[in-house]
C-alpha cells in the first residue's frame, strides 16, 4: 500500500510526523508521498508568511530522523494538493498496488473525499494503477495547529513552539528554518 498524504503543511508539525511514522509502522506500507501545497500562509498578524520552501525544509528535517527515511517522498504540489495526491494513483510505480489518503482520527473526511476525487478522474484518466482504499491512523494532536504555529512564531512564543516539535528534533532549527529568508514580511 502507498499513501498520498496532502496538505498544505504551513508549517508542518509533531502531529503531521506522527501520521507518517503511524503510516510507516504498518507492515503493509511501502511508502508515504507527502504532497504539499504552494500557496503562502501568514500569521494572524502577517508578520510572519511560510512558503512552500519553509514546508520542504522542515519536513527534510523530520524525515532525517526517521529510521527509513527513503520509505518518505516529498511532493510539491503545482496546483490543487488533494488533485495531485489523487494522481498518483495513475503513477507507473504504484500499479498493482493500493493507495489510502494520510489522514489522522481527526479527519476522516480526507479518505473519503480522496477516494471521491480519484472515482471521478476515471472519466479522463482511465482505471487506476493504484487501487484507492480509506486506511486511517489513529494519531490525534488536538491542541497544534498549523495556524497556532505562525501565530506563536510572530510573537516569540518559544514554549508553546517546543510543545509542536517532534521527538528528535531541534526547537531552534524549528524556529531558525521557519524565521529563515522569506519568512519574514
Amino acid at each position: 500500500m502507498f499513501v498520498a498524504y496532502f496538505g498544505g503543511f504551513k508549517p508542518p508539525h509533531k502531529g503531521h510526523l506522527a501520521v507518517v511514522e503511524e503510516y510507516l509502522s504498518m507492515p503493509d506500507v511501502l511508502s508515504v508521498y507527502v504532497v504539499y501545497g504552494q500557496k503562502t500562509r501568514a500569521s494572524t498578524d502577517r508578520k510572519i508568511r511560510l512558503n512552500a520552501g519553509h514546508t520542504k525544509s522542515i519536513w527534510d528535517l523530520f524525515i532525517s530522523t526517521l529510521d527509513d527515511p527513503t520509505r518518505v517522498k516529498l511532493v510539491k504540489a503545482e496546483g490543487n494538493t488533494l488533485v495531485e495526491a489523487a494522481s498518483l494513483a495513475w503513477s507507473p510505480e504504484l500499479a498493482g498496488s493500493t493507495i489510502t489518503a494520510g489522514y489522522g482520527a481527526k479527519e476522516p473526511e480526507y479518505g473519503s473525499r480522496f477516494v471521491n476525487v480519484i472515482n471521478s478522474m476515471q472519466a479522463d484518466r482511465g482505471i487506476p494503477m493504484a487501487t484507492p482504499v480509506m486506511v486511517p491512523t489513529s494519531s490525534n494532536e488536538p491542541s497544534i495547529s498549523s495556524t497556532m504555529i505562525r501565530n506563536a512564531l510572530a510573537t516569540n512564543n518559544t514554549s508553546y513552539l517546543e510543545g509542536v516539535v517532534p521527538r528528535g528534533v531541534c526547537v531552534r532549527d524549528y524556529i531558525s528554518i521557519l524565521k529563515a529568508a522569506g519568512a519574514r514580511i
